[in-house]
C-alpha cells in the first residue's frame, strides 16, 4: 500500500493547502492540521494525509464503503478541522461535478 496521500489523489480527493476560505467576514488560508485525521461536517469530507496536508471532498461523492477503507488501512482518527464546511459544502460540491456515490 502506497502513502496516503497518494491514494487520495488517485481517488479523485482535492489537496487545498495554501487556498483561502471564508470564515465569517474573514478571509483565512488553510495550512497543515494533525496528521492522519479525518472527519465530515455540513456534506464535506477532510482527511489530513502523513505530512498534516488537508484533502477534502464532497460526501455524496464518496461511498461509504471508500470512505470505510480509508480509515482502517491508514488508522485515521476522527476530529480533523474542516475546510470549506461553513457554506454547506456548496463550493465542494461544484468541484465535484459529475461522480455521485453509489
Amino acid at each position: 500500500m502506497g502513502r496516503l496521500s497518494e491514494t487520495l489523489q488517485e481517488q479523485g480527493w482535492i489537496n487545498v493547502y495554501g487556498f483561502n476560505e471564508i470564515e465569517g467576514a474573514v478571509q483565512r488560508e488553510i495550512g497543515d492540521g494533525i496528521r492522519l485525521t479525518w472527519d465530515f461536517n455540513c456534506g464535506v469530507l477532510a482527511v489530513f494525509d502523513e505530512t498534516g496536508r488537508p484533502w477534502v471532498r464532497a460526501a455524496d461523492y464518496v461511498s461509504d464503503d471508500e470512505m470505510t477503507d480509508l480509515r482502517q488501512s491508514f488508522l485515521l482518527r476522527r476530529g480533523a478541522y474542516v475546510p470549506f464546511s461553513n457554506d454547506g459544502g456548496t463550493q465542494i460540491r461544484t468541484w465535484f461535478p459529475k461522480k455521485r456515490r453509489v
